[in-house]
């Protein structure tokens, strides 16, 4: 069996007296591969082996009785409980895998982390006289809450259904209601389960914390989720806009309305006199539209340079990799390519920002609305940002969690209504410039005469009724 397991050198028999030998060139073609069922039986036995000879010699050290070995451990928990704030977290870093045991073999496992809440805040703290410091300081809290509210502006202005809603709202001033909310526990504990292999052979599994360092940046650990996210978006917005544009193209091929839109202006121009004859604009096609209709087209030129160095960039105009993606360009559609690119690029800065709000160990919440008051109505924004009192900045980008648009009713349709030529409303501008108020006086005219005509015919009816009585 055990023969089985080791592979044999290749050797061949040769005669040795009086003997032909035929020799022929032979080629490797199909690569030996190592099997899995010989690895597993060999690492099987080879722990049957260690584990009957554990047993079978002496051990060196004289094993303790099983009581003294719980009242040990009952002591370490006693301990554990009576330990205070800053003495427990460094009891979590000595736990962290330093101080083992040497006898121990520790193995981590770090398909699953588990969190658990951190010990509330003492007065003594430094951390919660920080916080005592930072609500007392007006001015810093003032500064804070408006670096929040403008890069708040800017993220809005940015979204496609928020920026429609600014134009219409036309606002004119701010209203900012941000509270600073400190954390009245410190930051969670992370632990992870060790595999503890003891001189005896016995296999225990044990909850073990991990240092700060390690834990706070477990979220960014998780990036490449992060990245499959984003890269998820990004297939899907190339496959929504490259199968927006066939279709468009497929429309504009079969459907024949723009030549004859053509002809018709083609005709009129012929009947029309010289001096009237206008170049007809060309009406857009269906192609045209749907990528008019995308959101990047409405960034700038430099703003997609920044956005896209490699399709629009100084990056790609290198002449190594200009080949590369004019061949890209030529392969898809290069306003599904942009704008697939675009939304990647968006998720993955979205989800760094939600890992470096994390990142922190010593966080304050800045919850609350921000009020962009208009003409029109209200847009209420609900934020939520991240503020760090030993980094003394904000971390990440602010989040809108929720947006809700109060249109004032009696001033929605006001703007729309005096702009309509058929509503008889005019604007002051207006009224200076149109003619049609010098024929006033010929309206007043006809009332006059109207109105004598009715007189003329009232005193003749009275004649004639004077007449009837007196026959």
């Amino acid at each position: 069996m055990l023969q089985s397991l080791l592979r044999q050198s290749r050797t061949a028999r040769v005669p040795l007296q009086n003997g032909q030998i035929a020799l022929q060139r032979v080629s490797v073609i199909r690569q030996s591969k190592p099997s899995i069922s010989r690895v597993l039986t060999s690492f099987i036995i080879s722990y049957c082996v260690i584990s009957t000879a554990s047993h079978l010699f002496p051990k060196k050290q004289d094993v303790k009785p099983a009581q003294a070995d719980s009242e040990q451990a009952r002591s370490r928990v006693e301990g554990l409980s009576k330990v205070s704030g800053p003495q427990q977290n460094g009891l979590s870093k000595s736990l962290s895998g330093s101080d083992f045991p040497p006898d121990e073999i520790s193995i981590p496992l770090l398909l699953y982390i588990r969190q658990r809440r951190g010990p509330p805040y003492r007065p003594d703290d430094p951390e919660w006289k920080t916080f005592q410091r930072l609500q007392q300081d007006k001015k810093l809290l003032h500064d804070i809450k408006v670096q929040v509210a403008q890069q708040t502006e800017k993220q809005a202005r940015k979204q496609e259904q928020l920026a429609q809603f600014f134009q219409v709202l036309r606002p004119g001033h701010m209203r900012v209601n941000l509270e600073l909310v400190v954390p009245l526990n410190r930051p969670p504990v992370y632990e992870v389960p060790y595999v503890v292999i003891k001189p005896g052979g016995e296999a225990v599994l044990v909850w073990r914390c991990l240092p700060d360092s390690f834990g706070s940046r477990l979220d960014r650990a998780f990036h490449p989720i992060i990245l499959s996210k984003a890269f998820y978006h990004g297939l899907k917005e190339f496959w929504t806009v490259s199968y927006r544009i066939t279709k468009a193209r497929l429309q504009d091929r079969f459907n024949p309305t723009g030549n004859s839109n053509g002809n018709l202006g083609g005709s009129a121009s012929k009947l029309s006199p010289l001096y009237m004859a206008r170049p007809r604009a060309r009406p857009a096609t269906e192609e045209e539209k749907e990528e008019n209709k995308l959101p990047i087209r409405r960034a700038s030129e430099s703003e997609m340079k920044k956005m896209l160095p490699f399709l629009r960039g100084e990056y790609g105009e290198h002449a190594s990799r200009q080949g590369y993606r004019d061949a890209v360009r030529s392969m898809t559609y290069q306003a599904a390519i942009d704008s697939a690119c675009a939304v990647f690029r968006l998720h993955w800065a979205m989800g760094q920002s939600k890992a470096a709000h994390t990142d922190a160990r010593d966080p304050c919440h800045i919850i609350g609305y921000i009020e962009f008051v208009g003409d029109r109505g209200k847009l209420r924004l609900d934020v939520f940002a991240v503020y760090s009192p030993k980094a003394k900045s904000l971390i990440g980008q602010p989040a809108i969690t929720k947006a809700y648009g109060i249109p004032d009713a009696t001033k929605w349709y006001e703007p729309l209504r005096r702009r309509r030529p058929t509503s008889g409303f005019l604007l002051p501008e207006q009224t200076k410039k149109t003619p049609a108020l010098k024929e006033q006086p010929q309206s007043t005219e006809d009332s006059t005469t109207d109105a004598s005509d009715e007189k003329e015919r009232r005193e003749v009816g009275a004649r004639e009724e004077e007449g009837d009585g007196e026959k």
